[in-house]
């Protein structure tokens, strides 16, 4: 291996920061957070990751090691395979000591000790407010870029930050990834904060409600009071909850004990309430009595101002200029944009050269043709390669048919065109002959069942989808 280089550092927290707003808290911090590129091969095609203990260094390379080769490719090209050391911090427990099993270190952080029992049961959950309030110089109201594509969910934000538990509740954020709903939970954390230091505020994803809940029964332990004596709840990735009727029958109840109480409550999804088919009905209706609001894509004019924004607090002068060149490169989502404007940043403060056109070029200019092969198939691809591949016409995938061998190729078509492309189900009845959205709903759901139960048509969907990509990057 080559000798250390003192830039290596600098790198690596670029890296881990763009990486830290793109995922959970608790998987950063057991994961990531204790990690450093120490050395890049002489040849420049091997990086080596020191890792706490083996434990953190398998969970990476099986969850985020493309991610993480991906970048370190933006500053070392050659770079083709990443090795890990086990170097134990000095004075701290490796991420196994503080749980009975792996997955609750993978995904909800340490238990707490016996000795932790006089705290309060909200302070006892796994919260990622506790010890990450750095992130509220990062993600606050006063550097929150507002745009078309977000005012209303930074409106409604405010407004919950200044009166809890009052008109928007609850408060019901979705979008797709990248769009700063995270920013804005923690700008309503920290406005919380601020306004009313006393209250108890709680984060907690879906999948750790549920896991809190499983623990309890099979330790036969009381769960009603977990989640119920806080004065904000915040939930996300609501979509992720499961069908078991035991599971939403105490959410349902945590929910109603909260609103009933005046006490508030936000919640985070990649779709809106409507649109999630594991949700009962009750609990649908309920998040809809509040606020539901979507964040989409910021446009070019946002962009521009997020960029100029990051750089400003980064006290990197730019032009505007050179802030459109890099909002026209990255249209995706802020979390691409972010990073896209952390490369150039690196490679000016690397070489020592100011930022311009020329260097936005030579750093991003293969950005534009990456999210071009990224782009989504139109409808009618979808359509006519699913027809393709199962062997039958398009006008029997519009047509009324319904004879198993044309349903199920039709159903596959709602479900892909649904989660590949994100349409809506009206959208997707429109582009199948005109049927209505309770028949998408209802075929999207079934293949969904179908999916989670591993079913052979698993393997359907994935050849459908490689056609579908091969399809798109040679027409």
């Amino acid at each position: 291996m080559g000798q250390d280089n003192p830039d290596l550092g600098l790198i690596w927290q670029r890296i881990l920061g763009e990486l830290e707003v793109s995922m959970s808290g608790h998987s950063y911090k057991t994961f990531l957070q204790s990690t450093d590129l120490v050395a890049i091969s002489t040849a420049g095609d091997e990086a080596t990751i020191s890792v706490p203990n083996p434990f953190s260094s398998a969970q990476i390379k099986s969850r985020f090691e493309m991610r993480l080769l991906e970048s370190l490719q933006t500053h070392f090209p050659k770079l083709r395979k990443l090795t890990y050391k086990v170097i134990a911090p000095a004075g701290k427990k490796t991420p196994g000591q503080a749980e009975t099993s792996s997955e609750a270190a993978l995904d909800f952080g340490p238990s707490p000790s016996p000795t932790s029992q006089s705290k309060s049961k909200s302070q006892q959950q796994s919260n990622i407010f506790d010890g990450q309030s750095h992130l509220l110089t990062r993600y606050n109201f006063q550097n929150f870029v507002v745009g078309a594509s977000n005012r209303l969910a930074y409106s409604a934000g405010k407004l919950v930050a200044e009166k809890p538990g009052t008109n928007y509740n609850p408060l019901f954020l979705y979008g797709p990834a990248g769009v700063g709903k995270t920013h804005l939970m923690w700008a309503m954390y920290g406005e919380l904060k601020r306004l009313n230091p006393d209250l108890e505020l709680l984060y907690i994803t879906i999948e750790e409600f549920y896991k809190t809940f499983v623990d309890s029964v099979r330790k036969s332990e009381a769960f009603t009071n977990k989640y119920r004596e806080v004065d904000v709840l915040f939930v996300d990735d609501i979509q992720f909850i499961k069908k078991k009727e035991t599971t939403q029958e105490e959410f349902f109840h945590t929910f109603n004990s909260l609103h009933q109480a005046n006490k508030q409550i936000v919640i985070c999804s990649d779709r809106p309430p409507k649109e999630i088919p594991e949700l009962e009905e009750r609990l649908r209706s309920r998040f809809e009595w509040g606020m539901v609001v979507d964040i989409q894509p910021p446009d070019l004019e946002t962009r521009v101002a997020i960029i100029q924004e990051k750089a400003e607090a980064r006290r990197f002068a730019i032009s505007l200029e050179v802030a459109g060149a890099i909002a026209e490169h990255i249209s995706t989502n802020i979390r691409e944009l972010e990073g896209g404007f952390n490369r150039v940043l690196m490679h000016c403060d690397l070489h020592n050269v100011p930022a311009t056109l020329e260097v936005v070029e030579e750093v991003l200019g293969g950005e534009a043709q990456r999210q071009s092969s990224r782009k989504k198939a139109s409808p009618r691809q979808v359509i006519t390669e699913i027809a393709r591949y199962y062997g039958v016409s398009v006008d029997d995938l519009l047509g009324k048919k319904r004879s198993r061998d044309i349903v199920m190729p039709r159903q596959i078509a709602m479900y892909i065109l649904r989660s590949e492309l994100d349409l809506s189900y009206p959208q997707i009845g429109s582009h199948l002959g005109g049927r209505d959205h309770t028949t998408i709903m209802h075929g999207c759901e079934k293949i969904g069942n179908l999916v989670s139960k591993k079913d052979a048509i698993v393997h359907d969907l994935k050849d459908v989808r490689i056609r579908i990509s091969q399809e798109r990057v040679l027409a």
